[in-house]
């Protein structure tokens, strides 16, 4: 326990200290998915108006969660591997990777609060609650699942990063292979396609959330299902990565040339 509360309080120090970093990371974020809002939002006609505020909302909610995971989390290794920190924590018996996963600190932190502003920003600008659900309960689901999800691809990435020297940012191909299926509407696809896609990472979070968002969305048991088996997975893929990452340094070292 001690070891993971010098981890919380590592990172708690390490936010107050760049705090205007932080802000200004936060700052920068409402404004370039404003952009993106925006962009949808002029071709949606008046009376969909309500509706499609909140749902482009929500869907670029967990778009958000994947790219902060990816970043906050896979990006820090290069970082972390820098200053030589994965050598002095691995010598006092404490695993590198705890301290990458106390990076959700910083992460829910920033995002947390991107997410206020942003949503108080369109709520003066279209005049619609974001808030204002049809299931709470399938929202907040849907969010667990895409966080739980998004962190261990993070982990997964920093994992295969530290191994190989590879920067995350040259890894890091599935967010925007599944950019395109957070806003897909399954509902007019055929039965086949349809099932396929729900196995995808991230695609059956952000169709509860979209359920939760409105009951014009379908609500199916393949949802459930596929929440529960792909966070599985991607749980196990990220554990697997992490104890053969472990190895492979106590055995070769690190090599941070590739993060320079």
């Amino acid at each position: 326990m001690s070891k993971w509360r010098a981890i919380v309080w590592l990172h708690f120090i390490r936010l107050w200290r760049l705090r205007l970093s932080f802000l200004s990371f936060v700052l920068t974020e409402v404004l370039w998915i404003l952009v993106f809002i925006l962009g949808v939002l002029l071709f949606i006609p008046q009376e969909l108006m309500p509706q499609m505020c909140k749902v482009a909302f929500w869907i670029i909610v967990g778009w958000t969660i994947i790219s902060q995971c990816s970043m906050l989390i896979g990006g820090w290794v290069s970082y972390f591997t820098a200053i030589g920190m994965v050598e002095e924590h691995l010598l006092r018996g404490v695993s590198p990777f705890k301290v990458v996963i106390g990076r959700l600190i910083p992460s829910t932190i920033v995002l947390t609060c991107t997410l206020l502003f942003m949503s108080m920003l369109m709520g003066e600008m279209f005049g619609v609650s974001m808030f204002m659900l049809n299931e709470p309960w399938m929202l907040i689901l849907g969010l667990i699942f895409m966080a739980i999800q998004g962190v261990a691809y993070g982990v997964t990435l920093a994992s295969i990063s530290m191994r190989t020297s590879i920067p995350h940012s040259f890894l890091d191909i599935l967010n925007f292979a599944v950019m395109g299926l957070l806003v897909v509407p399954l509902e007019g696809l055929p039965e086949a396609l349809r099932l396929f896609i729900v196995f995808i990472p991230y695609v059956a979070p952000m169709q509860l959330m979209k359920r939760g968002i409105s009951s014009s969305f379908m609500m199916r048991p393949e949802l459930i299902v596929s929440c529960i088996t792909i966070t599985s997975v991607m749980i196990l893929i990220s554990i697997w990565q992490t104890k053969k990452t472990e190895r492979w340094i106590r055995r070769h070292g690190v090599k941070g040339v590739g993060f320079m």
